[in-house]
């Protein structure tokens, strides 16, 4: 029996997302301190995720509607959970200047220089494996995994 029948893939994926996810938890706790999202939900870090793919696009802040249907949430579900999250310091709600009644919401900035570490942090591990596996499984890696992504976005 081969390895992929034993370990299917889907369950090596998640293994190795879980694994840089703890080595990332554990080490930034060890350089830095406090998780500040360690104690979040599943769907309160998709909703953070999704502020943050938004805003790293240069784009600002999300009005609670955009985010709401990019959740798949309900409006309501949506700012039950960005009312809990800026209670926790993890979102920041901002005046629009260009419709005063509206609202944007945005990472707080405690939250992205967390975010920013964690990526720093990453990076290194990454290129350590790198230098291991080669550079050329590391571009081939990185292309199968845009592929899953996309085909798994698509698929919703």
């Amino acid at each position: 029996m081969s390895n992929l029948q034993r370990h299917p893939i889907w369950k090596r994926h998640f293994k190795s997302a879980a694994a840089l996810g703890d080595y990332s938890t554990r080490e930034l706790s060890r350089r830095l301190g406090n998780d500040p999202i360690s104690n979040l939900t599943q769907r309160q870090i998709r909703m953070v995720m999704i502020i943050r793919d938004h805003t790293e696009s240069g784009r600002p802040g999300m009005l609670l509607k955009e985010l709401a249907e990019k959740a798949e949430a309900s409006p309501s579900s949506a700012s039950t959970m960005v009312n809990a999250l800026v209670r926790k310091g993890i979102l920041e709600r901002r005046n629009c200047p260009e419709d005063r009644r509206a609202v944007r919401i945005s990472l707080s900035g405690p939250l992205q220089s967390y975010l920013l570490a964690s990526d720093q942090l990453l990076n290194e591990k990454l290129a350590g494996i790198s230098s291991i596996i080669g550079e050329e499984r590391m571009r081939c890696w990185s292309e199968v995994v845009d592929i899953i992504i996309r085909e798994l976005e698509t698929t919703r």
